[in-house]
């Protein structure tokens, strides 16, 4: 009765470690293939940093009217197009070679 105890204990602590082992397998293999999954589903919002640097931005400066002319500076109002909306800006584009243009929006 003792043989037959110790081969019964014996084969309990071999299941036990291979079930062990298969459980430990079966977490890397899982684990690993989580890992791959995250890399391919990686996607920016479309307001994050790389969204937005990843966005094509192509537009044209329209100068619409002539507003004002006077001796130091002439003033237009432009436009250009920012995600389909129509922007509009006042430039005012002086006449002395020294002076800085300004824009606002």
């Amino acid at each position: 009765m003792k043989l037959q105890a110790s081969k019964y204990k014996d084969l309990k602590y071999y299941a036990n470690v291979l079930f062990a082992v298969l459980f430990l397998c079966a977490f890397i293999y899982c684990n690993k293939e989580n890992q791959k999954e995250d890399k391919q589903q990686v996607s920016f919002s479309p307001l994050s940093i790389k969204g937005l640097q990843k966005s094509d931005y192509k537009s044209t400066l329209t100068f619409e009217k002539k507003l004002e002319n006077t001796d130091n500076y002439n003033s237009e109002l432009v436009s250009y197009l920012s995600d389909s909306l129509k922007v509009y800006a006042l430039v005012t584009i002086p006449k002395k070679k020294n002076q800085k243009m300004a824009i606002q929006f």
